[in-house]
């Protein structure tokens, strides 16, 4: 895109650390896992770039030179407040110069317009990225519009690959798997979001001032007690045996 961000965006991301719902703790682990997997293969001194940083709660877990960059100054000025770590804001178009040992952009491809200029400036100041996104079998049928006001597009594994596979030499897709009782509530939520958004064909609920939308939204979420609840990430992992089940996407590109 000339002019303006090539993404699509809403200052209100998810913060992974947010336990007021059983929702929240799934999604939570399912966002923090895929930093934990990227902070296994830093080494120290490694530089590192979060492109979409949303809360900033992904710096705690990354090891080696962090910096993020984010299109909503509030959460760069937020994120400066609450964690260590460098964090800009970002145009949308320009990446920090590197070179960087690894860019990482979790739950972000999904809110890109046009992801291939997006891509091949990563692919520019990276050596290596990672890359998660939410697995569109389980939450869209062909041709559905995402429910998630935010997302442009949702990927299936194979359209993920091939896309990818047009900016990178390697490309590696793997499906993120959950215990059963992980994945129920997730899919839970998919399966209500999804009746809502049929409720309403002529997707009036996007025209909603966002701030509306996401008291709405907040007040449709599980209200079940987290107390007792032990989930833990060493009750996730990926690999390309899970890719069609996996309820997230991870991919791994040089």
């Amino acid at each position: 895109m000339s002019g303006g961000s090539r993404l699509k965006t809403s200052s209100e991301r998810f913060d992974a650390t947010r336990r007021e719902t059983i929702e929240d703790v799934v999604m939570g682990l399912y966002h923090r896992y895929s930093y934990e997997v990227a902070a296994r293969s830093l080494r120290p001194g490694d530089r590192v770039l979060d492109v979409g940083f949303g809360e900033g709660y992904g710096s705690t877990i990354l090891a080696g030179e962090y910096t993020g960059v984010e299109l909503d100054p509030d959460l760069v000025a937020h994120a400066r407040t609450r964690y260590q770590g460098r964090f800009e804001t970002y145009d949308g178009h320009h990446l920090p110069d590197g070179p960087y040992e690894l860019v990482v952009s979790f739950q972000v491809i999904e809110h890109v317009y046009d992801p291939d200029p997006w891509l091949a400036e990563i692919a520019r100041v990276g050596q290596r990225a990672m890359f998660a996104t939410p697995n569109r079998i389980h939450r869209l049928g062909e041709g559905e519009r995402p429910w998630n006001r935010y997302h442009v597009r949702e990927f299936s594994a194979e359209e993920l690959q091939q896309l990818l596979e047009r900016h990178f030499d390697e490309v590696a897709v793997y499906g993120i798997c959950a215990s059963p009782e992980i994945e129920a509530v997730e899919l839970a939520r998919y399966a209500r979001a999804r009746k809502i958004a049929r409720l309403d064909p002529l997707g009036i609920r996007y025209r909603l001032p966002p701030r509306v939308d996401g008291w709405v939204r907040g007040r449709l979420r599980k209200r079940r007690s987290t107390m007792g609840t032990d989930y833990s990430l060493d009750e996730l992992h990926h690999s390309t045996s899970c890719i069609e089940r996996g309820l997230t996407l991870l991919a791994e590109v040089r």
